[in-house]
């Protein structure tokens, strides 16, 4: 299969835990015979392609709308790396969703509160496609 992955990390750039999820994965289904392909953002001076040990990483650049807002940044970049898939397929890429997946959107928001009483959002969004 040819595997298409989105995140906002991956190596060199480690904030949390993804990047090393994500990099790991990526590594596993290289070795179990996948083509993998990872679209994420560009920080610093990292390339904007890079075959990384087979896993093929295109990086892209973000702009701040609103300084210090990570929603807008987060929204900014999914806007970025949809434009990168796009061009990535009309270059003739062609990425395998596996059959039995339902045609689904589901967005999640959650307001939540931490234990020094300081806000933060949560937000989720999962887009599933059929195969057919």
């Amino acid at each position: 299969m040819k595997i298409l992955m989105l995140t906002w990390e991956y190596p060199p750039r480690i904030v949390g835990g993804i990047a090393r999820v994500v990099n790991d994965l990526s590594k596993r289904l290289i070795k179990d015979g996948h083509d993998v392909y990872v679209v994420t953002y560009r920080e610093g001076s990292a390339p904007y392609y890079e075959n990384d040990k087979g896993v093929h990483v295109y990086r892209v650049d973000n702009y701040m709308i609103n300084p210090n807002n990570f929603i807008d940044w987060i929204m900014q970049l999914n806007f970025n790396m949809v434009a990168k898939v796009n061009e990535l397929i009309a270059k003739g890429e062609k990425f395998d969703f596996p059959s039995g997946i339902p045609e689904v959107r589901y967005i999640r928001i959650k307001v939540l509160d931490s234990w020094s009483g300081q806000g933060y959002v949560q937000f989720s969004e999962f887009t599933f496609y059929k195969s057919e």
